[in-house]
């Protein structure tokens, strides 16, 4: 074999090996081809990390979730095992989607995530805004979602607005396809002029019904409410509690009518 074929033989298997890493790091994801890649210290040996880039786990063909961040890291499973991961760290979230049945559910942004792929789990720090497909609101500091449960957890509290009612509580968990708010620690509420205080509020808010236990109090324009537990329908504006019936005139200007 001449030189020149030899040389010519290196430079191709060069290029088939190339060729076999770029593919290996693009299984099941998906990068910004235009970021550029880096060497990251961690705990294992090699990490991937990318400037300005877009990150998509897929289940079955569908998309389960994405991210578009100004820094992804992944980190392998083992040195140079470059087709699993165990974890991905996000850096500056523009947008994040996660999806149902190939489907958008919500939309978020945040300071920084972390993906467990063994857990299959996505936590959220700082400056976190979540928006689902029916215009539902949350903001928090801290977040999860867990890929099996399909619900938002906000274990440090959270502020939002949901069918035109602003809810504050110290933990909230939002689940997606349900469209249910439950809040174990306590809740509060300020529907449509009216307040709602619970020490356990549990929200179907398609149904416009708010389920609260323990120490209960609805206060509106013309009525307070106090009770251990109470459920505050809010498409019909009534308030019923402890076996009774009140309607609170929260907003329409009707009289106000006791039980019979």
């Amino acid at each position: 074999m001449t030189p020149s074929a030899r040389r010519l033989l290196a430079c191709l298997a060069a290029l088939a090996v190339l060729a076999g890493l770029v593919a290996l790091l693009r299984v099941a994801r998906r990068f910004d081809p235009s970021a550029g890649w880096q060497r990251a210290a961690g705990p294992v040996d090699v990490a991937l990390r990318a400037q300005g880039a877009l990150m998509i786990a897929r289940v079955e063909g569908k998309p389960r979730w994405r991210m578009e961040a100004a820094t992804i890291t992944v980190r392998p499973a083992a040195p140079g095992d470059l087709d699993s991961y165990v974890r991905a760290e996000f850096r500056g979230i523009r947008r994040g989607v996660v999806y149902r049945d190939g489907r958008p559910q919500a939309r978020f942004s945040a300071a920084s995530a972390t993906y467990d792929q063994p857990r299959r789990r996505i936590e959220a720090l700082g400056a976190i805004r979540v928006r689902s497909r029916q215009g539902d609101r949350l903001e928090a500091d801290r977040c999860a979602w867990t890929e099996q449960e399909d619900a938002v957890v906000f274990p440090a509290g959270a502020h939002g607005r949901l069918q035109g009612c602003d809810l504050s509580a110290p933990n909230v968990t939002y689940a997606l396809r349900e469209r249910r708010v439950q809040c174990p620690q306590g809740a509060e509420v300020r529907a449509r002029g009216g307040l709602v205080r619970a020490g356990s509020l549990d929200w179907d808010v398609d149904a416009e019904l708010l389920v609260c236990t323990g120490a209960v109090a609805t206060t509106g324009p013309a009525m307070s409410v106090v009770a251990r537990r109470a459920v505050v329908d809010l498409k019909r504006r009534t308030v019923t509690a402890n076996e009774g019936r009140a309607r609170v005139r929260i907003d329409s200007g009707e009289a106000l009518r006791g039980p019979p």
